[in-house]
């Protein structure tokens, strides 16, 4: 299985997909302009993942959007501009809140040129 790396292209209003082994192009979604449908983006912020969706910050739409991580199919949304709970005005930060401790430890691993450098793991 390959992995990626996911770029928020804040100025052309996109979401890039590379691998991560070469950076070499993968796919996109958004264009050079912003939009407010659901594969348009008006200067996605910030993206983070679960390991199966992607969840990406749309300031200018004031919206968090799920798309699938594997093909970045669009999943759901919410938000519209204001201050009421499921409202938003310019989302830019966003993080995975991880509510379990998976049963393997995880690792940290430091990859430079294709070249394993160093693993830390540790155990809870």
């Amino acid at each position: 299985m390959a992995d990626y790396i996911v770029i928020s292209d804040w100025a052309n209003h996109r979401i890039k997909k590379h691998l991560a082994l070469d950076l070499s192009y993968v796919s996109k979604i958004g264009g050079t302009s912003s939009g407010s449908g659901i594969d348009e983006f008006s200067y996605p912020e910030n993206v983070t993942n679960d390991g199966t969706n992607l969840y990406i910050t749309d300031g200018g739409n004031a919206r968090i959007v799920k798309r699938l991580a594997s093909d970045l199919s669009y999943v759901s949304q919410i938000g519209s501009s204001g201050a009421g709970d499921d409202q938003f005005i310019s989302p830019c930060g966003i993080t995975l809140v991880v509510s379990s401790i998976p049963p393997d430890p995880p690792s940290i691993v430091s990859v430079v040129a294709g070249i394993r450098k160093n693993t830390i793991s540790w155990s809870l």
